[in-house]
């Protein structure tokens, strides 16, 4: 198969080291800008294309939609369009009557239209998903999860007034909450109402909030807090699982996971190996899609439930503006 990677930023080059990594030889690039271009060039050896027309003359099996969330939608139409299938980074959309638009298109398509879920494949969530599928903390009651991020350290080597972030879709971090309910939402199910707020605590100059605090219920009865910003100086993802019979704790960056039983009256600890990296999840996530295209496997998340996800976030702004709870 023939890939094209559309968008050469940071996600487009990981994206180009998962396929490389996974032994795909025929991997094409496309963005408008030279740097980028070159860059991908000189540190992986591909050819890239300088306008998408130019790109889709080369005839690619598959795309990989790796811009900014803006564009997401228009390069996932496009795709539907030119017949080929697609992986594209989370959100797709920035709306639900959007990605009705692309389930609309994809019905008629029988080509793949694959939404990232890459959390699903961290290791860490991948542990808690089997100690809940096997019962070991009885019925999940709450959960306590903090996402933490210094925004103008997210992308080092580039200001941060100068890409998406600093703008009003999904920027100041928001797209990082879709990315985590893809998985939250796989564990518990659908959410019955939400309470949001979103704010400007910090000084960064941007045009979007950049600290969210979501309270979800679930119809499971089951209550989710969620905290996600981009001004803490520390990087963090950590969560607490509480349920009927013992507890969860997961540290996403000392890598570890904790389970306590109230039978046992003990903590169990369960650590990655040395050298363990998030990298390793996206490269994972890259396999899985290849497999479903080959028909090997039935791809994860699709797009009926990326717009589950989305409904959320629109409930969830929706809750921010009026100041109110919101049922879904």
């Amino acid at each position: 198969m023939k890939f094209l990677v559309i968008g050469l930023g940071s996600m487009g080059k990981r994206r180009i080291r998962n396929l490389l990594q996974l032994g795909e030889k025929d991997v094409l690039g496309f963005d408008p800008r030279e740097d980028r271009r070159r860059e991908a060039e000189e540190k992986y050896g591909v050819q890239t294309f300088d306008t998408l027309g130019e790109a889709i003359r080369a005839d690619p099996d598959v795309w990989i939609i790796s811009v900014p969330p803006a564009f997401h939608l228009e390069y996932a139409l496009k795709a539907l369009e030119e017949d080929v299938h697609f992986f594209c980074e989370t959100p797709v959309a920035d709306s639900v009557m959007a990605i009705d638009r692309l389930i609309e298109a994809s019905c008629k398509s029988r080509r793949l239209a694959a939404p990232s879920c890459n959390m699903c494949f961290h290791s860490g969530v991948k542990h808690i998903s089997k100690m809940m599928n096997a019962g070991e903390i009885g019925q999940p009651l709450c959960m306590l999860y903090e996402v933490g991020h210094f925004l103008p350290d997210w992308h080092h080597y580039e200001d941060y007034r100068n890409y998406y972030v600093s703008g009003k879709t999904f920027g100041g971090g928001a797209d990082v909450i879709p990315m985590e309910l893809v998985w939250i939402l796989r564990l518990f199910g659908d959410v019955k109402g939400i309470c949001c707020r979103m704010q400007r605590l910090g000084q960064f100059e941007i045009e979007a909030p950049d600290s969210y605090q979501l309270t979800l219920e679930f119809e499971s009865g089951a209550i989710l807090e969620l905290h996600n910003d981009v001004i803490c100086r520390d990087s963090c993802r950590r969560c607490r699982l509480i349920g009927r019979e013992g507890t969860i704790i997961w540290d996403a960056v000392e890598n570890w996971v904790k389970l306590y039983k109230a039978s046992d009256r003990r903590w169990t600890e369960y650590h990655e190996r040395n050298g363990y990296s998030m990298e390793e999840m996206y490269v994972e996530e890259m396999a899985h899609f290849i497999k479903a295209i080959r028909g090997e496997q039935k791809y994860l998340h699709s797009l009926e439930e990326e717009r589950r996800v989305l409904r959320v976030w629109e409930t969830a702004e929706k809750s921010a503006m009026e100041r109110r709870w919101v049922e879904i």
